[in-house]
């Protein structure tokens, strides 16, 4: 209001001269105008001037708070990104799932699922496998063909793939994936294809429908038993928890899963079965910071979740990853943990980093409820 009480002031003062009738008579015309015009020269002025110091606060406060986010992290993102190869000519790629077999599976240790998304092109967001002996070098297994599903027919209207998550059961691998559509709220669609070999894969399967007026994203899946557990992101900020009994082909109603995020909110998720239950990563948004992060979450009912503080990993000011760090992955080996994030510069390029944190580091870490999810 004090712009608007600024320029009423100034317009008064400036036309102070007019009060007379006979100088008002002869001269109000252009007088008017004139300085009409200036007060709203001046008005506007004000205006530019207060959106100007308007923008630097909130400018100034997001980076305080982005400046907090990361000093309150583990600090230990990858200086340097991953060459993560595509079937187009690209190493951008996004939504790494990484399995991890101590004996080999086919002649790797690592099998990891992505999808390429170069400059955020979801055209080519289309499912890849690759593969690792070391979790840092991976390539294309020899005779495998990528993309292992093709760009939808109707990409030109939206929809796109993306979300891969990678699963071992029957002594076999079962890639899933989801099917969106842009602008579009609901339904999601989850597929899924195998392979007994990581090479030849089967035709796509739908395995689960989200309802028609609710988003899903990124499913994660786990193996016990005869039971498929998969949790998922059933629109911002909600997590659900289904599981099937008949090898995915029916799953029982959807639960909410409790968790404990803050001012953020869940949007991307991944979930491994160790010795302490279930452990996972959550990439969630926060609007305050205008940014993604990825906090450590864990559970022992695989529905009632702690998460950690504040995020394991946020974005860096300057590096590769100085956007948002968005969908990660993570294995457990003896009391090593090994982690795969997929960030975005602010040049809109997107790649997958590496980091390896020891058990102490994850039990060191401050939790939001620390006695959910504690054996």
């Amino acid at each position: 209001m004090k712009k608007r009480y600024v320029a009423l002031i100034v317009l008064i003062l400036m036309a102070f001269p007019i009060l007379s009738f006979n100088y008002l008579k002869k001269y109000h015309p252009v007088f008017l105008r004139r300085h009409f015009f200036a007060a709203n020269y001046i008005f506007k002025n004000v205006d530019v001037v207060e959106n100007t110091k308007q923008y630097k606060r909130i400018s100034q406060d997001i980076r305080n708070k982005r400046i907090f986010y990361y000093n309150n992290s583990l600090k230990k993102n990858n200086q340097s990104f991953l060459e993560i190869p595509t079937a187009y000519k690209s190493t951008q790629a996004n939504h790494p799932d990484v399995l991890y077999f101590k004996n080999g599976f086919h002649g790797y240790k690592y099998w990891m699922a992505c999808t390429p998304y170069p400059d955020s092109n979801d055209k080519f967001e289309n499912p890849h496998i690759l593969v690792s002996n070391d979790g840092i070098s991976f390539y294309m297994p020899k005779g495998i063909k990528n993309p292992i599903v093709n760009t939808p027919n109707d990409n030109i209207r939206g929809g796109h793939l993306s979300d891969t998550d990678l699963m071992y059961k029957n002594n076999m691998l079962i890639l899933h994936y989801v099917y969106n559509k842009r602008g579009v709220w609901g339904p999601a669609k989850f597929y899924r294809v195998t392979s007994k070999d990581g090479i030849k894969w089967s035709s796509p399967e739908l395995i689960y429908e989200s309802k028609q007026t609710v988003q899903g994203y990124s499913p994660a899946f786990v193996a016990e038993g005869k039971l498929t557990k998969m949790w998922f992101i059933s629109g911002e900020g909600s997590f659900s928890y289904v599981q099937s009994k008949d090898d995915e082909k029916t799953w029982e109603p959807a639960k909410n899963c409790n968790i404990d995020l803050g001012e953020w909110k869940s949007w991307h998720v991944d979930v491994i079965k160790t010795d302490k239950g279930y452990e996972g990563l959550m990439c969630a948004k926060n609007t305050g910071v205008k940014t993604r992060a990825v906090f450590y979450i864990r559970s022992t009912d695989g529905i009632n979740w702690s998460s950690s503080k504040y995020p394991i990993i946020f974005p860096t000011e300057t590096s590769w990853d100085n956007e948002e760090i968005y969908r990660s992955t993570m294995i457990k080996s003896g009391s090593d943990y090994k982690l795969w994030y997929s960030a975005r510069s602010k040049a809109n390029k997107w790649h997958i980093g590496y980091i390896g944190l020891s058990e102490k580091e994850i039990d060191n870490l401050i939790m939001n409820n620390p006695n959910i999810g504690k054996m």
